[in-house]
């Protein structure tokens, strides 16, 4: 995802300070690592100073109206701090103006499939998808666009790869909105996938990420911007909420659900049924609700 053309902060309408004709080309949050130039974000508090300060990518700023902490920080950028009750919903606002007013792009091309590949007729393969060899699809599964496969790929059958997501933000009101998708998902060689396995794309920039040799068991959920690395095993009913991390080599048993933004240990493993709240070591055993390290393998 990139932005197509360029966005100045003095075409929106927004109180701010700073650099009126900023442009910029993309949107992440700040303690996020980025790949693009001149990002916009947003912080509820001053507890973000140091993640803002260590992302030099961050030209503009979303804040309270009574916060200044992040001035002097992003004026020696020559950015912007943009005001405003609500950051949160201030920045997905935007987030969703871009998207609404097709800011963001992404080549149009037809699906790219390799050979040998078994892809059922019942399955349904969108635009803006690349497929690589020896790839096979169940009935009724669908890829979205934005979805990279690897080599020697098994996806079973109704299943949704590259999903929209669900990111729920709550306005000055207390009304929740949803905020769209207009990431990607790549899926490295020699991934199995089950049957009726959702897994999503990113929200904004980068990619919701599936190693190689992962698998992946019936019935899971891989919400946007997750990263499974090399080797992981999720299984079946699994529940990984955002930005969730499971590093090389690591079990989560079933009907486990690991909160957003938690980290499981490379070669650990998460035992049946845990509600994961707490980054697990590495080389850990935890399990329970929540769950708690019992224990090193």
């Amino acid at each position: 995802m990139t932005i197509e053309k360029a966005l100045k902060l003095s075409e929106i309408s927004f109180d701010l300070l700073g650099n009126k004709d900023l442009e910029f080309d993309g949107l992440n949050l700040c303690n996020r690592k980025t790949i693009k130039n001149r990002i916009v974000s947003y912080v509820t508090s001053q507890s973000f100073l140091e993640s803002v300060e260590n992302n030099k990518n961050i030209f503009a700023l979303f804040v309270k109206n009574d916060c200044h902490s992040y001035d002097e920080l992003m004026l020696s950028r020559n950015g912007a701090v943009v005001y405003c009750d609500n950051p949160e919903a201030s920045f997905y606002k935007l987030h969703n103006y871009l998207y609404q007013n097709k800011y963001y792009r992404q080549r149009d091309f037809a699906p790219i499939i390799g050979n040998n590949c078994h892809i059922s007729p019942k399955a349904i393969i969108h635009n803006n998808v690349t497929i690589g060899n020896n790839v096979t699809i169940g009935d009724n599964t669908v890829v979205r666009s934005g979805v990279t496969i690897g080599d020697n790929v098994t996806i079973g059958n109704n299943s949704v790869i590259g999903s929209e997501g669900f990111q729920i933000i709550y306005d000055e009101d207390g009304h929740p909105f949803h905020a769209p998708h207009a990431g990607s998902l790549k899926i490295e060689n020699d991934v199995f996938i089950g049957d009726c396995v959702c897994i999503c794309v990113s929200v904004f920039e980068g990619e919701t990420y599936i190693g190689p040799h992962v698998k992946i068991d019936n019935l899971s959920q891989i919400a946007h911007n997750c990263y499974i690395a090399e080797d992981a095993v999720v299984a079946a009913g699994v529940i990984l909420c955002g930005s969730t991390t499971i590093q090389k080599g690591a079990w989560v048993a079933p009907n486990s659900s690991i909160l957003n933004k938690c980290i499981v240990g490379e070669a650990s493993l998460v035992g049946l049924g845990s509600v994961v709240t707490k980054s697990v070591p590495d080389k850990s055993i935890a399990y329970g609700v929540p769950a708690k390290v019992k224990g090193s393998k």
